[in-house]
């Protein structure tokens, strides 16, 4: 019988992120999701995100298996899991959620590998629109575009999305190489370099709406 990967969140850890003083903290995110091996952590002011390697909490079941949590304003939790080399996984909710609006976003992009992508908010709940691409799985929450390269390796190619209109525009892409890209916008060149460190494996931009293009150039 093929082994599967059962993945579970409860609500109970993503209040305790959205409550707690340090929410930006690596360490405080990653001990509220299976405290797992770290892979990237970047933050500002207004958000944080860290990436870790779950695939030891499985036991074998999986060939790897990889999570990135984003944290905007202590209000809103975007989860990404990748489950990679064909298992057959599962991704539900533990526990009472009558305190969280959550929103399951659906994906696929044709190969073996399973995405679970999923926000959480608190009661006042903001719109989220989908961004997601071929490479991309992402949502567009207000001002921010959260997006997540498909696969527990990290994206060295050329990636893009739009951004779907609005004012202004603050986008992270976890799960990026490092090194420096390139950031187009509308078929323009609008940034020449972005530096993305291992220690973030994340790529965060500020600018205006429109269809991004971002490509590793070292």
């Amino acid at each position: 019988m093929q082994a599967s990967v059962a993945i579970t969140v409860r609500p109970e850890d993503v209040i305790k992120v959205f409550q707690a003083e340090n929410w930006r903290d690596a360490a405080t995110l990653r001990s509220a999701f299976a405290d797992a091996k770290p892979v990237g952590y970047f933050s500002t002011d207004e958000l944080a995100c860290v990436i870790v390697d779950a695939t030891e909490a499985y036991h074998g079941a999986a060939k790897a298996v990889q999570r990135s949590v984003v944290v905007l304003k202590q209000n809103t939790l975007i989860m990404f899991d990748v489950v990679a080399g064909g298992t057959k996984a599962f991704w539900a909710l533990n526990g009472d959620t009558a305190n969280l609006n959550h929103k399951s976003i659906p994906f696929s992009n044709g190969t073996s590998d399973q995405v679970f992508l999923n926000v959480f908010q608190e009661k006042t709940a903001a719109n989220i629109g989908v961004l997601s691409t071929l490479d991309l799985a992402g949502v567009r929450i207000g001002e921010y575009a959260i997006l997540f390269y498909v696969d527990v390796r990290a994206g060295r190619s050329a990636v893009f999305f739009d951004s779907n209109g609005g004012d202004k525009l603050k986008t992270l892409v976890a799960g990026l190489a490092p090194g420096s890209w390139e950031v187009w916008r509308n078929g323009w060149l609008d940034e020449p370099r972005v530096v993305v460190t291992r220690e973030a494996n994340a790529l965060y931009y500020e600018g205006e709406p429109g269809g991004y293009f971002l490509k590793r150039t070292s």
